[in-house]
């Protein structure tokens, strides 16, 4: 009893010291068990760390999106440029998000430009266009903002379960009971989930009535 007493001040002491250490990168992220935890640039932070669940970390060189993804964001960090959100971890990659995107399509028989001409010409704009990674798997990411824009997040449209504006910001929730705050109005981030879902009937009405995809 006095061992696992040690144990947990121990790593509520670590929890303190990391808090102080790396606050400016804080990036809220919640969920029903871990209400408010915190995931920092280097290391995840559980208010309800004595539940003794820890989200696993992985770090790699690159990373191909498929239907486990949820998020794509940037992070500034010297090496690895990306962090992504997946069911049961997160990953952190030393591609950035567009790199990201780009081998993703080009994995799936295409690239990111080819991608924004093609939903260009369905949508009649090129401005934040959602992205058909893998579109015969369900797999299409959305973009919170410019994709050029530092605070962009990339979003897989099928995991999105709810959203709702808080403070200027829009919180997005997932059906794996994870949520996350993106630097979008409410109206902004309904516009872009809407326009992702035209994108998704038009390219199934192409493949029902003429036998087109973007496979």
């Amino acid at each position: 009893m006095e061992s696992l007493l040690a144990k947990r001040k121990s790593l509520l002491q670590l929890n303190k010291r990391a808090k102080r250490m790396l606050r400016p990168f804080l990036l809220f992220f919640t969920s029903p068990l871990h209400i408010g935890a915190a995931i920092y640039s280097n290391i995840v932070l559980y208010q309800s760390i004595l539940e003794g669940e820890i989200m696993q970390i992985e770090k790699r060189e690159q990373y191909i999106i498929t239907r486990n993804t949820i998020a794509v964001f940037r992070l500034h960090d010297p090496v690895y440029q990306s962090r992504v959100l997946e069911a049961d971890k997160e990953i952190l990659v030393e591609q950035s998000p567009l790199s990201i995107i780009d081998h993703s399509c080009m994995q799936y028989g295409s690239s990111y430009e080819g991608r924004v001409h093609a939903i260009g010409r369905l949508l009649r704009t090129d401005k934040k266009v959602p992205i058909p990674v893998h579109p015969a798997h369900g797999v299409f990411m959305l973009p919170t903002s410019s994709p050029t824009n530092t605070n962009c997040v990339w979003l897989s449209f099928y995991h999105i379960q709810s959203y709702k504006e808080k403070k200027s910001r829009t919180q997005v929730s997932f059906y794996n009971g994870t949520a996350l705050f993106v630097e979008t109005s409410e109206r902004s981030f309904d516009q872009q989930y809407k326009r992702t879902g035209t994108v998704i009937a038009l390219l199934n009405n192409e493949h029902f009535f003429m036998g087109l995809s973007l496979s």
